[in-house]
């Protein structure tokens, strides 16, 4: 088994593409299990949860175990995973918390 802690490797705040294709690659496929375990992470882009959702499914979806991962943090993979016409509601997602929101479209927006 092997445990990646992300808040250990990018912060509480993981925010591109670039960050999810990262994790993978150098582990080898033969691994029988890989936690990926998100406590200390407050917040996670569509970007970032749109790759790691794809890198999960090439490496093999059955091997991995998300763990610690905040509510919010579940529910925005699980509204990336939708298909493309089915956007995911912000407000949904961070439970109209007006901050949450703010941050996320600030950092859109730079």
């Amino acid at each position: 088994m092997l445990r990646i802690e992300i808040q250990k490797i990018y912060g509480n705040s993981v925010s591109s593409r670039q960050a999810a294709r990262e994790l993978l690659p150098n582990i080898p496929t033969s691994a029988d299990t890989i936690e990926i375990d998100f406590a200390g992470v407050d917040f996670i882009s569509r970007s970032f949860a749109d790759q790691f959702i794809k890198e999960v499914e090439e490496f093999g979806e059955s091997k991995i175990t998300v763990l610690n991962a905040s509510p919010q943090i579940s529910k925005f993979f699980e509204l990336v995973k939708k298909p493309k016409t089915q956007a995911p509601n912000l407000k949904e997602i961070y439970q109209g918390n007006q901050e949450e929101i703010g941050n996320l479209i600030f950092s859109l927006e730079i």
